[in-house]
């Protein structure tokens, strides 16, 4: 199964599972919101291109996500060594490969993947 953006299990920082507690996670700093989520990916396929993040209402926010800050994340597997937050607001698997002449690169991994939580801070309005 190819994950999406759907597949994302939403929870405030403070609940105890997968869902619920948001808005107990949430404090106006600055005039931004700033919550604290803790979010579950479904074990599946990792598209090349990332998984989008949730969208501003389902985290708590009204109008946009400005940005996430992964605070804790999990290991991805020997074959994707690192998480990468991207432009559009995609997360996905990346592996660090050596290209002739400019050393170290991160390259999309793809593959399949156990289910992973990542401890986040999202930040908008």
């Amino acid at each position: 199964m190819a994950l999406s953006s759907g597949n994302w299990s939403i929870a405030g920082l403070t609940a105890t599972g997968k869902t619920g507690k948001i808005h107990e996670n949430i404090v106006v700093y600055q005039r931004k919101k700033i919550v604290n989520l803790k979010l579950t990916m479904a074990s599946g396929q990792w598209p090349s291109g990332g998984v989008k993040m949730p969208a501003a209402g389902a985290i708590g926010l009204v109008r946009n996500v400005d940005g996430y800050i992964l605070m804790h994340v999990p290991a991805a597997t020997t074959s994707a060594r690192v998480w990468v937050l991207s432009t559009g607001l995609k997360l996905g698997p990346q592996k660090s490969i050596l290209a002739s002449g400019l050393g170290q690169t991160l390259q999309a991994a793809t593959g399949t993947l156990a289910e992973k939580t990542f401890l986040v801070t999202a930040y908008g309005w």
